[in-house]
């Protein structure tokens, strides 16, 4: 097991693209959280949703805008920094602190999502 493997997370509060915005307000706000990540039903990591967009959907839906899933919102998602589980310590801190969540989230070939980092890591 390399570096990588042994200090990431299990993501957590991870949203599904068919997830409704109900849903992801209420993991929000329930888990006093400011950004959630998003990956299709397979697992693919797609980026972040923070809760400023989560209120701009509600703000849209209330206006008459069709919006009823995270899928609806794709424009939207912060791109996040990625990294290999083969990745070297060195990348992933460089990585970590280019990002402005400071997470970086450790996906595999095909982009799913495996687990985060840090720095409290």
């Amino acid at each position: 097991m390399n570096m990588i493997e042994q200090i990431m997370k299990d993501p957590e509060n991870v949203l599904l693209t068919s997830d409704t915005v109900e849903h992801a307000i209420d993991v929000v706000l329930s888990r006093c959280i400011s950004t959630c990540p998003v990956t299709t039903p397979s697992g693919e990591f797609l980026g972040q949703i923070t809760d400023a967009t989560l209120i701009k959907a509600v703000v849209l839906k209330s206006s008459g805008k069709k919006i009823k899933t995270i899928n609806d919102l794709k424009g939207m998602y912060i791109k996040s920094q990625t990294i290999s589980k083969t990745g070297t310590l060195s990348h992933l801190i460089t990585k970590v602190f280019k990002s402005r969540s400071q997470r970086v989230f450790v996906v595999d070939k095909k982009k799913k999502l495996l687990g985060l980092v840090s720095p409290k890591d």
